[in-house]
């Protein structure tokens, strides 16, 4: 099993970039070679079953937590969300405690995905990964990737800085034109994805970033926002929460990080 490990810094934009730019010099980094300076943009729908299991795994801190998604990528910010003239790729992440396994398949072709069924559909084709016959699309983030990749004992390190980032609810058919930021816009977030937390490059690079660490992922974050604004109803109106003897419901979560995280567009 192929661990690799993750850590995430929320910083302004100019201040992750100009540490990227830094890191390039000193740690003879290179751009990777989708990016160059001025980066592309990521678009990922994110897929759950009927209860939401993924999400309140994550929530709850279990040991064994999934997503699964499918992504595709842009040289520049689309008018259509997800309209994806090129290759869509479905991903499954595996986490086991802090170490992740990602998985990635690509489609044969481009689903029409004036909806989002087709898409759906193709995503629990992917039964290699384990995926639920009733999972759904529950949550569209879209934002803007610079990355680079430096050389290290334990192999090369990715470090991505995300800037501009969106969320979109969904419902089982269309991507809401209801569009958040999730963090404010003059901010982004930082990534290092390594194999080691031991590797001693990873170690001095991150002593930089100080004490700005996230805990989340923007999955998580997005998801708590989704819960949280009611005025966002149409992928959780049909959910009964109080059925759920086994889930905590998620609204008291995430009322400290409405407040200080979210800007509305």
């Amino acid at each position: 099993m192929n661990l690799r490990f993750e850590i995430k810094y929320l910083l302004t934009k100019t201040e992750a970039l100009n540490r990227l730019k830094n890191i390039l010099i000193f740690f003879q980094g290179q751009y990777d070679k989708y990016s160059g300076e001025n980066g592309y943009w990521v678009e990922s729908i994110y897929f759950d079953d009927q209860y939401f299991s993924f999400y309140h795994d994550h929530l709850e801190g279990a040991f064994f937590r999934k997503k699964i998604r499918a992504r595709c990528y842009h040289s520049h910010r689309t008018i259509n969300p997800f309209f994806c003239s090129a290759q869509i790729s479905v991903e499954s992440k595996e986490k086991f405690g802090y170490g992740t396994v990602k998985k990635r398949t690509h489609l044969p072709s481009p689903p029409m995905i004036s909806n989002l069924i087709s898409l759906t559909q193709n995503v629990r084709d992917q039964r290699n990964y384990g995926v639920y016959p009733t999972l759904r699309p529950t949550i569209f983030i879209r934002y803007k990737r610079v990355a680079v990749e430096i050389n290290a004992p334990s192999g090369k390190i990715r470090l991505t800085v995300d800037s501009h980032i969106e969320i979109n609810p969904v419902d089982r058919m269309h991507i809401l034109p209801i569009a958040r930021y999730l963090v404010p816009p003059h901010h982004a977030i930082v990534e290092f994805k390594s194999k080691s937390l031991d590797d001693p490059v990873l170690k001095e690079i991150t002593t930089y970033f100080g004490r700005s660490r996230l805990a989340n992922s923007k999955y998580m974050m997005g998801m708590k926002t989704i819960f949280a604004l009611k005025s966002w109803p149409p992928m959780i109106k049909d959910v009964n929460f109080v059925t759920m003897a086994d889930r905590a419901q998620p609204y008291h979560h995430v009322e400290e990080e409405q407040r200080t995280v979210l800007t509305p567009v």
